[in-house]
């Protein structure tokens, strides 16, 4: 996972959310670049990725959440 070593994981008490909205930044960056590595075998013309628990993007202090994150990488 970027920015985090596995000596200082245990240093940092992190909210579920956070670690949560980092695995599945990371997750889609790597399932997306699979499926569209097989571009020049198929056409591929949508990618759908649902995740039900997102909430609305924002947190109540501004920064950003989940949806938002991958949009950001995609």
């Amino acid at each position: 996972m970027p920015g985090i070593n596995l000596s200082d994981f245990f240093k940092e008490k992190r909210s579920a959310s956070e670690i949560k909205s980092e695995i599945l930044n990371e997750y889609f960056k790597a399932w997306a670049a699979i499926l569209l590595k097989g571009q020049s075998y198929k056409q591929i013309e949508k990618i759908l990725y649902v995740d039900l628990f997102s909430g609305p993007g924002l947190y109540e202090n501004g920064s950003q959440s989940t949806p938002i994150k991958i949009l950001n990488s995609i």
